[in-house]
């Protein structure tokens, strides 16, 4: 009675630790260029994280943003306008992983009254801890 009742502890144990490492193995990294193709400054207008992207971002520049989350999804999203012209464009690429393998989604919306032209690019990393890298793009 006593061996049954250790070794169901000992599983128990095992089970939970492999349980946490599998938890913090999937903590995963996002990298990012926020790319401005105008002859105009980029305002931020709202952003997720707060606090991790560029308040402007110069004509012709491409700055970087990098974000480390915890646990097994991201979601990265900014809205930035043109600052000459009011056009504006919003962006975010996520992922979440599921039992059956991860998704990836990105998007890139002009909005306003006068439209732009705005891309996502995203490259994903098919292994655990599932990183990727995008670009949001403000053409004009």
């Amino acid at each position: 009675m006593r061996n049954q009742r250790l070794k169901k502890t000992l599983l128990f144990t095992l089970f939970n630790g492999c349980v946490l490492s599998t938890s913090v193995v999937q903590a995963n990294s996002v990298s990012l260029n926020v790319q401005n193709s105008t002859p105009e400054v980029l305002q931020l207008v709202s952003s997720s994280p707060s606090g991790v992207f560029p308040a402007t971002v110069g004509p012709g520049q491409s700055l970087p943003v990098s974000y480390d989350f915890g646990g097994t999804s991201s979601e990265m999203s900014a809205t930035y306008k043109r600052v000459g012209t009011g056009t504006t464009c919003r962006f975010s690429a996520s992922h979440v992983v599921y039992v059956s393998g991860p998704r990836f989604a990105k998007n890139a919306v002009s909005t306003g009254a006068t439209s732009a032209t705005c891309l996502t690019f995203q490259s994903p990393t098919w292994r655990i801890p599932y990183n990727y890298t995008a670009t949001f793009a403000f053409y004009y």
